[in-house]
């Protein structure tokens, strides 16, 4: 369907008109931050003004990028903005051509279309956590080999959408860097960083790479102060009382927690806000136990997925049908959750948290005696906040007791951020590369996404087996739970973490354990139940979600060659080369290296010609030909094989006598890292291989020749495959290239074609070009393996 104008697409999309500024983003500049109070329509505002209703004109859309990713600081309210999100597209009834899909990152296994289908338009939801970490390429609770894909998918044409930004801490600074050097190392297509909040100053945007002049705010104008319908959610009633308990430990006294009880309004709703997940689970189980109490809801962060999905619907469900409720959470409310309490209980918090929470309370303004209730505490009841910040917020609280807290009435004085860790140019580039270290590990970029020891998770999942060692499952998103890492090292029990070297679930202490990791727990581990989350203090045996998975992949595996039927490798090469073909159709970027991509395309498995991966296609009924798929592959003869190391070589080496190498540097650089298992560096992850006496790299013969045939000059090969270049039966390749210094018979080592790359196209670009070849590979293994 198509809107002549704005209004009606808006209307269509949220069964409301845009407020005045709503409208001035749809038609005008698109600022770097926006200052809007809670309830304004931010989320409307980012997704439909900012990006969608520029993706769907002409005249804006070139300058618009493809994706949106729409960060939040808090999991719980990633499901919910998707909801929204959707609903608003469902409405509109798009065209399938120019209907974007609405992806949600929440750790786990992931939704795989933006990945497979880059040319397509797609709005991305995570966390802070998800996002950021694969913005750095160390993504979160995902398989180390598919960093570089979805670090290049979100740093290239892409708009950003930062949203809650007062709680984010370090991932704040990230997110500013990370802007300016795509702005400095450049990126393919355009790309935008906006950051959103209801509490907003310039001043935190100040880092190394990042200058506020430059910078533009947007905040209400006198016409959204004079609209009617937002004029009354702003000057809506909420009278601030204190009230003063005392905190023993991680639990309220009982009298106290009556005293909540008695706050409530029958047939309303009561939001109670604690700042830890402790005293959230203390009060909930009192209040559980009180006769008559309504019914009673705890949501938190340390749910597993498919329970917080399950009690995110119900928190909806008491909303839409105004239940009789009382509502115990964390700070996860506090931020683009779409709630609206009559009664508000809250312990005191920072300023900024203060202004957001007040925003859960007579949201829509309908009712005229709504209150919030502040509960004071003392310093020993202030973290995980800092004491200056509980001092301040403590002190507005008094003045403003007895006073409307409505977001016209109460002011927010900002203050410049103090970020502990804050990602550089030189620490972006050492990033770039994912080779385990000697000891298996990567760079810990856990102090580049949240700022201290607390907010720092592992992602945990229950399974029961028999036998002392775990099969070698692949966690689902549905079964993952976020853990603070202080409070799984303080617990004694197995824990495993997958060794992607050796292919299995692995036995790892607490002091080895690093934020962002996946952690296996026997579910005799106990420490979670559905009704309270994660509790260290549980032993009941945790059920597990699913019983089998899909396994997980390795250095040495190779599922993608994997499918129902033998494929030969012309035909699996002519699937490829069509997909890349329907991609470059698509995409129209400045110097975009389409001719590259092609070749690299025709190229990517050259290697599987090569006898190590022969040998291992099993049950090959026509030896005379070349084989790229089978049902059910061997293991290869000679360990860390890796196919695309063959090619890579093959193409270096033929380039030798070229005039200019570098295009055939960049297209080898494209095969190498294909399945994203060699990049900048060839080496065995796992030591010394020896085979029959010989020592090889990769499956490459040191100080040895080989001889791999070439399927392009086979006269079985299909015609649309041909390359005047490549008409040699025979393809030479050695192990020179992988060496240190100036190999024997080459220009130069891997590691200085990789690194003088890096210098050339940058980071974000040349990340980009891998997920392109590697979304065309797998469209056509995916294909193949349905046929």
């Amino acid at each position: 369907m198509h809107y002549t104008t704005f209004e009606d697409f808006f209307k269509t999309a949220t069964g409301k008109y845009p407020y005045p500024y709503q409208k001035a983003l749809a038609h005008g500049k698109i600022p770097d931050m926006l200052s809007a109070p809670t309830g304004a329509g931010k989320t409307e505002a980012a997704v439909l003004c900012m990006w969608l209703w520029r993706r769907l004109n002409d005249d804006s859309r070139q300058n618009t990028p493809r994706r949106l990713v729409y960060c939040l600081p808090m999991r719980t309210l990633v499901e919910q903005t998707r909801k929204r999100i959707s609903d608003c597209i469902e409405k509109l009834n798009l065209n399938e051509n120019m209907k974007p899909s609405v992806i949600t990152l929440m750790g786990g296994s992931v939704n795989r279309d933006y990945r497979l289908y880059p040319e397509n338009d797609a709005i991305i939801i995570g966390t802070q956590d998800m996002l950021l970490s694969r913005a750095l390429n160390r993504g979160y609770a995902m398989n180390p080999f598919q960093w570089p894909r979805e670090f290049g998918l979100l740093n290239n044409d892409c708009m950003w959408i930062m949203d809650e930004i007062q709680l984010m801490h370090n991932g704040l600074a990230t997110s500013v860097q990370l802007d300016a050097l795509r702005h400095n190392m450049k990126t393919y297509g355009p790309h935008k960083t906006v950051w959103m909040s209801a509490t907003i100053d310039k001043c935190w945007f100040d880092t190394v790479d990042s200058n506020t002049s430059d910078m533009s705010l947007m905040t209400m104008s006198e016409d959204d102060r004079n609209d009617p319908n937002l004029k009354k959610k702003n000057m809506a009633v909420k009278t601030l009382k204190m009230l003063n308990f005392k905190v023993s430990g991680d639990a309220y006294k009982k009298s106290d927690v009556k005293k909540i009880m008695d706050l409530h309004v029958d047939g309303s709703l009561t939001l109670v806000i604690v700042n830890t997940v402790k005293r959230a689970q203390s009060i909930y189980r009192e209040i559980k136990e009180m006769p008559g109490r309504p019914e009673l809801l705890l949501i938190h962060s340390r749910f597993r997925v498919q329970d917080r999905k399950a009690i995110t619907d119900e928190l909806l469900e008491i909303r839409n049908q105004k239940k009789d409720a009382i509502v115990i959470s964390t700070q996860v409310v506090e931020a683009g959750m779409d709630i609206s309490a009559r009664t508000l209980v809250t312990e005191i918090a920072p300023w900024s948290s203060m202004v957001q929470r007040f925003g859960r309370c007579n949201r829509n303004g309908d009712d005229p005696d709504a209150t919030v209730h502040v509960i004071m505490l003392n310093s020993r009841g202030y973290p995980p906040y800092d004491d200056e910040d509980m001092i301040e917020s403590t002190e507005i609280v008094k003045k403003n007791e007895g006073q409307s807290v409505s977001p016209w009435n109460i002011k927010f004085n900002g203050k410049k951020m103090i970020f502990e860790s804050v990602i550089r140019r030189h620490d972006l580039i050492n990033l770039f590369d994912t080779t385990p270290d000697i000891s298996g590990g990567y760079t810990d970029i856990s102090a580049y996404i949240r700022s201290n020891e607390r907010s720092r998770d592992v992602h945990v999942f229950w399974k029961t087996w028999n036998g002392i060692h775990p099969p070698n499952y692949k966690p689902t998103v549905d079964e993952i739970c976020n853990v603070p890492i202080g409070e799984i090292k303080k617990k004694n029990g197995r824990a495993y973490v997958y060794d992607h070297v050796k292919g299995s679930w692995g036995w790892i202490s607490s002091y080895d354990m690093r934020p962002g990791q996946t952690i296996l727990l026997p579910g005799e581990y106990g420490s979670y139940t559905s009704d309270l989350g994660w509790d260290p203090d549980s032993t009941a045996l945790v059920n597990q979600v699913h019983e089998y998975d899909e396994n997980e992949d390795s250095v040495s595996g190779d599922s993608q060659s994997q499918v129902n039927k033998l494929i030969t490798l012309s035909e699996h090469t002519v699937n490829v080369v069509r997909e890349m073909n329907a991609i470059n159709s698509r995409i129209k970027h400045d110097k975009w290296p389409a001719d590259v991509l092609n070749d690299a395309a025709v190229l990517h498995d050259i290697g599987k010609a090569y006898y190590v991966f022969q040998n291992a296609i099993k049950d090959r009924r026509d030896h005379d030909k070349i084989w790229a798929k089978c049902e059910n592959m061997q293991n290869y003869e000679i360990k860390n094989f890796r196919h695309e190391v063959i090619g890579a070589i093959a193409i270096v080496k033929k380039a030798e006598d070229d005039d200019d190498p570098s295009k055939a540097y960049l297209m080898a650089y494209v095969v190498a890292s294909h399945h994203g298992k060699v990049r900048m560096s060839m080496r065995n992850v796992s030591g010394t291989v020896m085979f029959r006496g010989t020592e090889y790299i990769l499956g490459v013969p040191v100080d040895e020749k080989s001889e791999i045939p070439n399927f392009l000059a086979r006269d079985d090969v299909d015609p649309f495959l041909k390359i005047s270049a490549w008409r040699d039966p025979k393809l030479i390749i050695t192990s020179d290239i992988a060496k240190i210094g100036k190999p024997s018979g080459y220009r130069a080592s891997w590691i200085q074609i990789t690194h003088n790359l890096l210098t050339k196209y940058g980071p974000f670009r040349l990340a980009y070009l891998e997920a392109i070849l590697r979304a065309a590979d797998s469209r056509a293994s995916s294909k193949e393996g349905k046929e």
